[in-house]
């Protein structure tokens, strides 16, 4: 039977393309360094092809970690601010022991793009902050996959649910020990988890 290795995949490589991006970035974009609300540093880097990404340069004192951490985005956080992210879910979040993030199987690829953009914040991963068991989830069975299936009725308070979900608005918002990520398109799902990741680092408050 097959395993789901989507997300542990995709984590690979993203860190594979990161260590490559920051190995060739001085001779292959350009940057430019911006502050968002004078106290979080970004990095703004185009490649020849026009990609852009927007870098978190995470203070020094974060968590209380001398580590610098140099987080990617697919967009700036200004990008993000009309994105409603349900005020108190960071405290909900932190408080928990792990997470599972589950979407639908028929879901575009796209969907878990948004997933790791969340999992690069939580993840135990080396390149991580927040040190979280992660585990991926169906919300419904797929033949010839063993993943787990969980839903918004199998959170805990210990074990959270994150949903990524394809609805009629894009915002980020709870249902009990739920933590639910929407997007009207897949593109806005992608900014929803990432309104999300910018919210835990604490540069929306």
């Amino acid at each position: 039977m097959k395993k789901n290795l989507i997300f542990a995949a995709i984590l690979i490589v993203f860190v594979i393309a990161i260590i490559l991006f920051f190995a060739f970035k001085e001779a292959s974009v350009s940057y430019e360094s911006y502050f968002y609300n004078s106290d979080f540093e970004f990095v703004k880097y185009e490649d020849e092809t026009g990609n852009i990404t927007h870098t978190l340069l995470l203070s020094a004192g974060f968590k209380n970690n001398l580590e610098l951490y140099q987080i990617p985005f697919r967009y700036s956080p200004y990008e993000l601010e009309g994105i409603s992210v349900e005020k108190g879910i960071r405290d909900k979040m932190l408080a928990s022991k792990g997470f599972y993030i589950t979407l639908d199987p028929d879901y575009d690829v796209k969907s878990v793009i948004a997933a790791v953009e969340l999992s690069k914040i939580l993840s135990t991963a080396d390149f991580s902050i927040f040190k979280f068991p992660i585990d991926s989830a169906f919300t419904k069975e797929r033949e010839g996959y063993d993943t787990p299936v969980k839903d918004c009725k199998d959170a805990t308070s210990d074990v959270k649910v994150i949903k990524l979900l394809l609805g009629s608005s894009t915002r980020v918002y709870s249902q009990d020990n739920c933590i639910i990520i929407e997007g009207n398109t897949y593109d806005n799902l992608i900014k929803s988890a990432e309104s999300l990741s910018l919210t835990l680092l604490t540069v929306f408050p």
